[in-house]
């Protein structure tokens, strides 16, 4: 239930010395050390904190409707699932492949109930740890890990992406590919928004896609440009009755847990 920063911290070190000394145990000839190993397939998993899981996987998943081109499928929205937000290449779903990225984000006490529900065994401990958890999964396949080591300069050795700096630019990149926008800009209910809007261009692009218009068209470059400037998520809207009228993005949460992990 929990993951390598939960446990160990900033202490990447002493999680590849306990995974080599496992290995170790398991292989005694030749010698093995992860840190040497060739990455073809990497994914980055994290657990977030809020009370709000729930909205933001519907979140998610209206932002998905409003911006994809068709370039990508989301496996729940195919099949009528729920708790998830299951995102891949086209080509990789249609080939049931993982040769780019896949974004995987899902409520981890949901997921738990399901396994529950099929007879899988779990820990008491786990319901305790999945408690408004949002799990951020991406899952790396070799030509995103290409990319990324072109990005970073940088071989695709796991030592050198074992790195909170290298699973945050993954984290990002990944969700702003997918939903056509900065990690930085946040969720509003449409009055929260509109309040922020700066002038009646944006306010009239800001309306558009909340009578569920897609806004993506060159016509509505400048309110859409607009509308970020304000920090605003221009594709879906919190409900009207929402308990909150702004929630931050995904990914702040994330940065928020890293940088708290990486200061005590």
């Amino acid at each position: 239930m929990l993951n390598v920063d939960d446990i160990y911290g900033t202490n990447l070190e002493s999680f590849l010395t306990d995974v080599n000394d496992l290995l170790n145990q398991l292989f005694t000839h030749p010698v093995l050390d992860i840190r040497s190993f060739r990455a073809t397939r990497l994914d980055y998993c994290f657990n977030v904190k809020t009370s709000y899981v729930s909205m933001y996987i519907d979140l998610l998943n209206r932002a998905f409707r409003m911006t994809n081109n068709g370039s990508r499928v989301n496996h729940v929205q195919e099949n009528q699932l729920s708790g998830s937000v299951y995102i891949k290449t086209k080509h990789d779903y249609d080939h049931n492949e993982r040769r780019n990225y896949v974004l995987n984000y899902y409520d981890k006490s949901d997921w738990l109930e399901k396994k529950r529900k099929i007879h899988r065994k779990t820990h008491p401990l786990d319901f305790k740890f999945a408690k408004d958890a949002l799990r951020l999964e991406v899952q790396c396949g070799y030509q995103f890990i290409k990319q990324l080591c072109e990005e970073h300069n940088i071989s695709n050795r796991f030592e050198l992406l074992l790195s909170y700096e290298i699973a945050l630019w993954a984290e990002e990149n990944i969700y702003n590919r997918i939903f056509k926008n900065s990690s930085t800009l946040d969720f509003f209910t449409y009055e929260a928004a509109k309040k922020k809007m700066p002038s009646e261009s944006a306010k009239k692009v800001l309306l558009a896609s909340a009578i569920g218009k897609r806004i993506t068209g060159s016509e509505y470059d400048y309110g859409r440009k607009l509308i970020r400037t304000a920090g605003v998520f221009p594709f879906c809207f919190l409900s009207r009755n929402s308990p909150q009228s702004t929630l931050p993005s995904p990914i702040k949460l994330l940065k928020e847990k890293c940088c708290y992990s990486h200061c005590v």
